[in-house]
């Protein structure tokens, strides 16, 4: 069974060899996440993913299309992980929307 992933949108660091990007992050499940823009080259290599709030995951570049990649981390999320992260964006999510009101 597919792990169920989790439309997002927040930027993400990423890291190939020695070489930072920061790239929009589209999609994230346990065991890996979509971005973009990254380059062709990337595919096949190894990569250090730093969200914000989240700890540094490591992974490798499975796919590539249209300057988009599929990453797959080597070891998975746990699912706390998972909704801790969730839960943390939605808190400041509505703490920006209240301070906005206010």
């Amino acid at each position: 069974m597919a792990a169920a992933r989790l439309e997002v949108s927040c930027k993400a660091s990423l890291r190939v060899d020695k070489i930072y990007y920061t790239v929009d992050v589209h999609d994230m499940s346990l065991g890996g996440m979509k971005v973009e823009p990254i380059e062709e080259y990337c595919l096949g290599k190894k990569v250090v993913v730093v969200v914000e709030s989240l700890r540094p995951v490591r992974g490798e570049i499975r796919w590539y299309s249209d300057r988009k990649a599929g990453i797959v981390f080597d070891e998975p999320l746990t699912f706390e992980e998972l909704a801790e992260w969730v839960g943390k964006r939605l808190e400041l999510a509505s703490l920006k929307a209240s301070y906005k009101q206010g």
